[in-house]
């Protein structure tokens, strides 16, 4: 009989990704138009630097609700981000 021993498989980024998803406790709360398969898959592209989001407003935390409506108006094209101060 031989015996062997076999080397943790390494995870892949993208892999290692999805798991600090759950060891720092984040939270993808969903998306309108796609699947969970689609959302996970385009983490990986972006994660890879393959693609990156259109962000066309940064604004701050305290135009939070300005933003919202804007938005919800649809205004905004690309993406809006809120920048939170530390």
């Amino acid at each position: 009989m031989s015996s062997t021993t076999s080397r943790p498989r390494r995870r892949s980024k993208p892999a290692r990704k999805r798991v600090d998803l759950l060891n720092k406790e984040q939270e993808l709360l969903g998306s309108r138009y796609v699947t969970r398969t689609d959302v996970v898959e385009a983490c990986e592209l972006v994660a890879r630097g393959e693609v990156f989001p259109l962000v066309t407003e940064l604004r701050p935390l305290e135009e939070a609700e300005a933003v919202h409506a804007r938005v919800e108006k649809g205004e905004v094209i690309g993406r809006a981000a809120l920048r939170i101060a530390h």
